[in-house]
């Protein structure tokens, strides 16, 4: 295990902002996942849209809460395909009248299709149904200028020891 310390901005995204109409490839397909064989494909392509890999422990305590998804009615995993493959992942959380995104990342080679991006839309469509009117989420540095382009706003940083191992 490599320590890291980790300093993320944080940022925030009112829906009033989202642009009228939203268009995607129609290879984009984007699904809340329910069952356990999906979330074990999830956590995978989740480690490689990050470029680290899970260590047993990390896998153990990761796929305990994974079992526990259908009891927290709020927690949604989500998993995005580009023609087909596996692409993208995200949690998302509703809490209130705010969705939290979590852990959303893009495997490299799925980069620049606009996936994460109807990933994202797609959330935040189901969390408007339920009572949602804004959403909050740590970027990953590099990814900040990405989540202002859809108009999300920084709202402070944070930052965390993290124990990550290269792929």
């Amino acid at each position: 295990y490599t320590k890291k310390l980790w300093s993320s901005p944080l940022m925030d995204f009112e829906f009033t902002r989202i642009p009228s109409h939203l268009s995607f490839p129609e290879d984009i397909t984007v699904t809340q996942l329910q069952q356990q064989d999906i979330a074990k494909v999830w956590a995978r392509l989740s480690a490689a849209g990050y470029q680290t890999s899970m260590q047993r422990p990390e896998i153990g305590r990761f796929f305990s809460y994974l079992k526990s998804v259908d009891t927290h009615h709020n927690v949604f995993f989500y998993l995005a395909f580009f023609k087909g493959k596996p692409a993208a992942t995200a949690i998302m959380t509703h809490n209130g009248d705010a969705l939290g995104i979590h852990m959303l990342s893009t495997i490299p080679s799925m980069r620049n299709k606009k996936v994460a991006q109807a990933l994202l839309w797609h959330g935040v469509s189901c969390a408007m149904q339920h009572g949602c009117v804004r959403a909050w989420g740590s970027a990953a540095p590099d990814a900040k200028a990405w989540y202002e382009k859809l108009g999300c706003t920084q709202m402070g940083t944070q930052v965390k020891d993290t124990y990550l191992s290269p792929l």
